[in-house]
């Protein structure tokens, strides 16, 4: 089967779904209008660039206002019109069995919708929407309107009892991660301080950086406790969450127990995980973020907010903790709970046994070919 994928580009968090619909013989291509950072990349695959050109100032200033009307911050991805016929020319060479669209708001999607229709090519719309929540109110609006096909994907879901949602004829997908088999019978630490480690893009202010640097600072002194952060950024012009981060840093005194990596390529994630004890990612307002299900592949509990999607596959006390949104305290304890070796031994053993059993490769294939095959 032929299998065309279409965002503004190609995310990490797809990396392994590819790997897994080659290793299976299917043809995958990706269309995108960016490439991304070269440290988020595919190291083996490589998406086709759709050529784009920025809308003029006053289009951009209208999608600016509409969005802050529903209180949302537009990405770059709004503000580009891929060339269309760029777009259906690529689309027709490559006479997809599938397309796979990322969202509706992005220009390249209404346009990857709009071709494949024109050509009778079977749509699939992706999101990160929870199965069981109505779609939102735009998405609705599209498809009364059919530009946008009633068929949708989400890896995000609230229980293990369903994979389908038939009111809004939704599928589940699971992000996936490549297992680190090994990671289960080895131990990071061999002595009894604790490693945490934190990911995320220090140009999003969402990942709460300074957050998660107060939060350890907090329990550093009466703990053997260390901190690794992790993130990408544009290093002629640092944000200012890194300049926050390394202020806090330089005026706590906590160069010997912090460490901040930047720009780390993908493929030596796993590396750093297997350093680690603990995952810890306090976002607010995450849609759905790779890295926690990535860490727990590694045996590493995982600590998200209330607020990010991947709170649907941590329980309590199981295999990390769920806590509440821009509260340091909550996340104290979080952090807490796993000085106790005990605690921790017993977690991240269910931590990846939950990664195996939910977010495999297998598990992935089975329900990704019961979603196209709808």
């Amino acid at each position: 089967m032929k299998i065309c994928f279409v965002a503004p580009r190609l995310h990490t968090n797809q990396h392994a779904w590819i790997d897994v619909l080659e290793k299976n013989g299917h043809e995958v291509f990706f269309l995108a209008t960016n490439l991304g950072r070269e440290n988020q990349q595919h190291s083996s695959f490589q998406p086709t660039l759709i050529p784009s050109k920025q809308f003029t100032w006053l289009i951009r200033l209208i999608l600016k206002s509409t969005f802050l009307i529903f209180l949302k911050k537009p990405r770059g991805a709004l503000y580009v019109r891929p060339q269309f016929r760029f777009l259906y020319s690529k689309i027709k060479t490559i006479n997809p069995d599938v397309v796979i669209v990322r969202d509706v708001a992005p220009t390249i999607s209404l346009q990857a919708f709009l071709a494949a229709k024109i050509m009778n090519i079977k749509t699939i719309l992706y999101s990160q929407h929870p199965l069981e929540d109505s779609l939102k109110f735009h998405v609705r609006i599209f498809q009364f309107l059919r530009l946008v096909p009633r068929h949708h994907i989400t890896p995000m879901k609230k229980s293990f009892e369903n994979n389908h949602n038939s009111k809004s004829n939704t599928y589940y997908v699971p992000l996936i991660s490549h297992i680190a088999s090994d990671r289960i019978t080895s131990n990071a630490s061999a002595d009894k301080t604790l490693r945490i480690i934190f990911i995320g893009k220090f140009s999003l202010q969402r990942k709460k950086h300074l957050l998660m640097l107060q939060a350890f600072h907090a329990i550093l002194s009466e703990n053997e406790v260390r901190l690794t952060i992790i993130g990408t950024m544009d290093t002629d012009n640092p944000p200012k969450a890194y300049k926050d981060v390394q202020k806090y840093i330089k005026l706590n005194k906590l160069e010997s127990v912090v460490d901040v990596k930047i720009n780390l390529p993908h493929k030596q994630m796993f590396e750093e995980y297997k350093k680690h004890d603990v995952f810890a990612l306090p976002s607010v307002d995450e849609p759905f973020s790779i890295s926690p299900i990535e860490a727990m592949a590694c045996s590493l509990p995982a600590i998200v907010s209330d607020t990010n999607g991947a709170k649907w596959c941590v329980q309590n006390g199981e295999n990390g903790f769920v806590v509440e949104s821009n509260n340091q305290i909550d996340l104290e304890n979080a952090l807490l709970y796993f000085t106790d070796s005990k605690k921790i031994k017993y977690c991240r053993k269910r931590a990846y046994t939950y990664v195996d059993l939910n977010h495999s490769s297998k598990v992935f294939y089975t329900l990704f070919k019961s979603a196209i095959n709808a």
